[in-house]
């Protein structure tokens, strides 16, 4: 199969004999689970079986950051105050440098006016504040290289970034109740690629072969390979994570939210995501295709309002970026 480069047939020579032979490649297969002509060894994991072992290994595989963890419960608890967070942001000094680096970000509209981690959360607030620890927690995880998938170092961090700032973007225009928990649900849609990566890499060839011969999405890819997408792998990390059931749903579903049972931010997170794809990140350039008018009808805009939308999101993706990118992230630090 290595040496087919994805053709059906091909001549090799024998290494022993020298005779010229001739391969026919779909002989090689075997028919796999759902019918799909691929050929896995029985010793990988498939199905529901490979999801039960992702899920028992999140902890060491994806552990939440425990800042991350103690700001969402002290802010969700109307008695405390931002003093509590100061004093548990002060146990990481790295942390603590980075939350004020970025809340004095042009993004925010601060520079130079947060000087503490109290004085951030006033000013900014507690959603804002939480959204800070969230990417920081979250960026050195997400701008890994995926050998499995192919994407490079970065790449992931930054799509996930933007369809974070699009959904709290699109959230706030159409359904303000949801724009406090968007950008982390943007922020984690793609998350289950990272915990599937390793398998999929396992399986590079067939992945591969079905990327090269089928048009289908890349969750039916992973349905194919791996018994399981990574929508599914996401939404059972939030789960995990204690996160509000209809984030978990919204991110379970964001690929195909006419099954979410009418949750809307899986429709927002899928319109910010569908919006990113189409996009040329450089030069702001939208694809014409059935998502852009699938968008337009979600999102109630015409064509030059829906220009307007992904300017502000990588704009601002641009502002974030440059902050964050002086932010040394792969410096070592107590685990958080």
């Amino acid at each position: 199969e290595n040496r087919l480069h994805g053709k059906p047939r091909a001549k090799v020579r024998c290494r022993h004999c020298q005779n010229v032979m001739s391969i026919d490649i779909s002989r090689l297969k075997t028919t796999g689970q759902k019918g799909w002509p691929v050929s896995l060894p029985e010793n990988l994991l498939f199905g529901e079986d490979l999801k039960k072992v992702i899920i028992s290994n999140f902890k060491n595989l994806y552990p939440m950051p425990h800042i991350m963890l103690k700001a969402r419960q002290l802010l969700s608890d109307p008695m405390s105050d931002f003093k509590e967070i100061g004093k548990l942001v002060k146990t990481d000094q790295a942390l603590a440098s980075r939350i004020l680096k970025v809340a004095n970000s042009a993004y925010y509209g601060m520079s130079g006016q947060v000087s503490t981690i109290q004085q951030a959360g006033f000013l900014l607030g507690s959603r804002a504040l939480v959204r800070i620890i969230t990417m920081l927690g979250q960026s050195k995880m997400q701008r890994t290289a995926l050998k499995g998938y192919g994407i490079n170092s970065g790449d992931m961090w930054r799509h996930s970034l933007a369809v974070a700032v699009g959904s709290d973007i699109i959230a706030k225009e159409i359904s303000p109740e949801y724009s406090g928990e968007a950008f982390l649900t943007g922020l984690l849609h793609d998350a289950g690629k990272i915990l599937l990566d390793s398998y999929i890499l396992e399986r590079k060839d067939v992945f591969n072969e079905i990327s090269r011969t089928n048009h289908n999405s890349m969750i039916e890819i992973e349905e194919k390979v791996l018994g399981i997408d990574h929508a599914i792998v996401s939404s059972e990390l939030c789960i995990n994570w204690n996160l509000p059931e209809f984030v978990a749903q919204a991110i379970r579903f964001h690929h195909h939210p006419s099954s979410s049972k009418a949750n809307l931010l899986a429709y927002v997170i899928h319109a910010a995501d569908t919006i990113v794809h189409m996009t040329d990140s450089s030069t702001f350039k939208l694809a014409r295709s059935s998502g852009m008018e699938n968008g337009l009808k979600f999102l109630h805009m015409d064509e030059k309002g829906l220009q307007n939308l992904v300017r502000r999101i990588f704009e601002n993706v641009e502002s974030l970026e440059e902050d964050l990118s002086l932010i040394h992230i792969s410096e070592p630090t107590r685990p958080y």
